[in-house]
């Protein structure tokens, strides 16, 4: 379904309301894990923003969006060696029309990490 907030059309999908306590089990590449934010990954995210041609980030943009993260929703992968190579926020984004959505935001995947079926983890 696509709905119109801007210029731009919007994918919207709904988590099925009987699901919404049983997240699907995360199966990452073999080496790999999928862990949430911890204290310090700031620099990581930060940096792979900037690889990926994000637009610029700076404490100010940071800040707003770690305000808007829900509760255990920012996502990072890591290798093998523990760096962060892919990140996702889940993001509040409360609008009057709906109140209690959200975005997956600011999904990116280090080039040479990708084809690991992260979209599916």
């Amino acid at each position: 379904m696509v709905a119109r907030h801007s210029e731009e059309p919007q994918l919207r999908m709904v988590w099925p309301a009987a699901s919404r306590r049983q997240c699907p089990a995360v199966h990452p590449a073999a080496g790999y894990s999928v862990r949430t934010f911890r204290a310090g990954d700031e620099q990581a995210f930060l940096s792979l923003m900037s690889l990926m041609d994000f637009d610029p980030w700076d404490d100010a943009k940071l800040d707003y969006n770690m305000s808007r993260i829900i509760p255990d929703g920012w996502f990072f992968a890591t290798d093998p060696s523990d760096r962060v190579v892919a990140t996702a926020m889940c993001l509040h984004n409360y609008t009057g029309r709906s109140p209690f959505t959200g975005d997956v935001g600011w999904v990116a995947c280090h080039p040479e990490h990708r084809g690991r079926a992260w979209a599916s983890a």
